[in-house]
């Protein structure tokens, strides 16, 4: 009965943590991804006007560090940013070479692409309106997964 009962705590909490990463998340304001990229060090720069003309476009930071850079999109609307996030993702998907390692997880408001392949990190993260973007050496690719992770992305 013992051995039953360990045996039932540890299928639930294993439930448990899988189901914690399906929750819903928080979408960044553009002035929070430029606050607490500051905060790391990053220089941010307003590339909002380079998109004028481009539908749903709102705000756009760019974070640049040592030889890569993240990019931080606000859009108008949810359906303008999963448009995009499709979009870079199959353009991602076409780059990926033979030997490649790639991830696809969806959440409730959330979703987030990753690829590995030819020496090249890539990934699109998006939450509700808003989606971050690099396509960065293979060698920062444990640097940026963990500022997209303190983001939440």
């Amino acid at each position: 009965m013992k051995k039953k009962l360990i045996m039932l705590l540890s299928v639930f909490a294993i439930m448990m943590f899988a189901l914690a990463g399906c929750g819903e998340k928080t979408a960044l304001t553009s002035d929070q991804f430029k606050s607490k990229m500051e905060e790391k060090g990053y220089e941010v720069q307003d590339a909002t006007s380079q998109f004028e003309g481009s539908e749903g476009v709102k705000k756009v930071y760019i974070a640049l560090k040592d030889s890569y850079q993240i990019e931080f999109y606000e859009m108008e609307t949810i359906e303008q940013a999963a448009q995009a996030y499709n979009g870079n993702k199959a353009n991602f998907e076409a780059q990926k070479g033979s030997s490649a390692t790639e991830t696809d997880v969806s959440g409730k408001n959330s979703a987030k692409y990753t690829l590995n392949s030819d020496g090249r990190y890539r990934a699109i993260s998006t939450i509700e309106n808003t989606f971050v973007y690099l396509d960065v050496e293979s060698g920062v690719k444990d640097e940026v997964n963990g500022v997209l992770d303190e983001l939440g992305y």
